[in-house]
């Protein structure tokens, strides 16, 4: 059975929200990377710290991408039913639509970069979700700070991002 990715989003924070082990976002480090959903002594179907390792590599990519104004590059890490929600904006849903949306981006003259400051794959390896900070220079040298949260699928053996979610 093949989910929405919007509904797997609500599912995979459902799982966080309720797992055992589960704590507040903020103070969390590297050695708290365990699969979601886990509890103490279970046994763990992918290496939890080498796949946080391998989504906030993928961020650090991302980034690059959109720094060098690679529009197909960025397109390509998305997932087919990816959706990308922002800041004053209705969800912008499907490949098409986030194509544009981010050609708009690139072409609004904003710098932007970000990092990945923690990641967290599923028991299962097919879900992960990392957050962290970015940052925006505007053409007028004001410089937004702000934050993320992404949730990735595998699709095809390869991370894609399910949604994208900034502020």
């Amino acid at each position: 059975m093949r989910v929405a990715p919007r509904y797997s989003v609500l599912m995979l924070c459902t799982s966080l929200a309720c797992s055992p082990n589960s704590s507040s976002p903020g103070g969390r480090t590297e050695a708290d990377a365990g699969p979601v959903g886990s509890t103490s002594g279970a046994a763990t179907a992918v290496d939890p710290v080498a796949a946080a390792a391998e989504i906030k590599a993928l961020e650090s990519r991302w980034s690059d991408l959109y720094g060098a104004g690679d529009l197909e590059g960025i397109v390509a890490l998305m997932a087919e039913e990816s959706v990308l929600i922002m800041p004053q904006s209705a969800p912008v849903v499907g490949l098409d639509a986030i194509r544009e949306a981010t050609r708009q981006m690139l072409e609004s003259g904003d710098e932007v970069s970000w990092r990945s400051d923690f990641a967290r794959v599923s028991p299962s390896g097919d879900m992960a979700y990392d957050y962290g900070a970015a940052i925006t220079t505007r053409p007028d040298g004001a410089t937004i700070e702000g934050h993320y949260l992404v949730v990735w699928v595998r699709e095809d053996g390869e991370w894609k991002v399910a949604a994208d979610m900034f502020n």
